[in-house]
């Protein structure tokens, strides 16, 4: 089972060993210079900018970082340029906007259920056919509670509760994988972008999107305010609103891929007890106080083409062939 305590204790370790690495890059008047080159390169092939002059592109892309600190903050236009083109606008769309509330069809309330009531313990979305991806402290905490696990559709016209079992579990990377019990019909599951970081898969200065049943209330939409503000290894590290309950949910790009899962906050350690962490009020938290009133800083997400490789892995040990063939389905694509 994966205690929440450890997870926060993890989550901060990261935290705090990146902070030694953020303040030698230079951030540039900005988040472009925080990024690998070799990314920002990939993503200008991508979107292919009408109006960049190619010089200037390939000054971006190929000299040395101390020539793009020039480029960014001497050259003004170019940056402002840039940063729209790269991070984009604080608004958003109509077409956005109808683009995550589709995709939110696939995203639900991680119940324990039992004979005479549910408990809402997290957020979970639906992966491929009948299959769906939470955080494994949510299913620990929802087996726990009742004696089976099911996800309650609530972004549809029309609600419905799905039966779950547990398929796979990888607490290194606090995820799981469960499979819908009736072979119904369900929505299709969430598009997951496997570009790595490092060829353009997130860019410290993106902005993200979390569906989610905070405080295991209605499903919300954080959309703005909450760029990406580090990538690691195997997270993702972003500034949004969140709540318990919101664990489990996926972290969307501004195409409407799964990039993360989201998993944890970063909370804020006391520094008059390194053993603890502060609460809202600045006292020393625990437990017994609940996560809602646990002082956090960022959040910290799983990377989405670090699970679709974990899951990889996993494959050879999932004994049922119909989850297995269904999860190998969603890891070649």
């Amino acid at each position: 089972m994966t205690d929440i305590r450890a997870v926060l204790d993890e989550t901060d370790a990261r935290f705090i060993a990146r902070r030694l690495h953020a303040v030698q890059v230079a951030r540039l008047d900005g988040d472009l210079g925080a990024n690998e080159q070799t990314a920002l390169h990939e993503r200008l092939r991508r979107l292919e900018p009408a109006g960049l002059k190619r010089w200037e592109a390939n000054d971006l892309v190929t000299k040395p970082m101390e020539r793009l600190a020039i480029i960014a903050t001497k050259r003004r236009p170019l940056r402002e340029h840039l940063e729209a083109l790269f991070f984009h606008a604080r608004t958003v769309d109509a077409a956005f906007l109808r683009l995550i509330l589709e995709r939110s069809s696939a995203v639900g309330r991680i119940e324990a259920a039992d004979k005479t009531d549910t408990h809402p313990v997290g957020t979970g979305f639906l992966i491929g056919r009948g299959l769906v991806m939470t955080c494994a402290h949510v299913l620990s905490s929802a087996l726990k509670r009742g004696n089976g696990v099911q996800l309650r559709l609530c972004g549809a016209s029309e609600e419905r509760c799905l039966l779950l079992a547990p398929v796979v579990a990888i607490p290194s990377l606090d995820c799981a994988v469960l499979s819908v019990y009736a072979d119904e019909l369900v929505p299709t599951g969430l598009p997951l972008s496997a570009r790595r970081p490092e060829v353009d898969g997130v860019l410290v200065g993106d902005h993200v999107t979390i569906i989610h049943h905070p405080r295991g209330g209605p499903l919300r939409f954080t959309i703005r305010d909450n760029d990406v503000v580090d990538v690691l290894p195997d997270h993702i590290h972003y500034v949004a609103e969140t709540n318990p309950g919101s664990s489990g949910a996926p972290v969307l790009n501004d195409e409407g891929n799964v990039i993360g899962l989201h998993h944890s906050a970063v909370p804020v350690r006391s520094a008059r007890s390194v053993d603890h962490f502060l609460a809202l009020d600045d006292s020393l938290w625990s437990p017994e106080m609940g996560l809602e009133t646990l002082k956090c800083r960022a959040n910290e997400a799983v990377r989405i083409d670090r699970l679709l490789s974990a899951l990889r892995d996993e494959l050879p040990k999932v004994a049922d062939r119909g989850p297995r063939e269904r999860i190998a389905n969603v890891v070649a694509c």
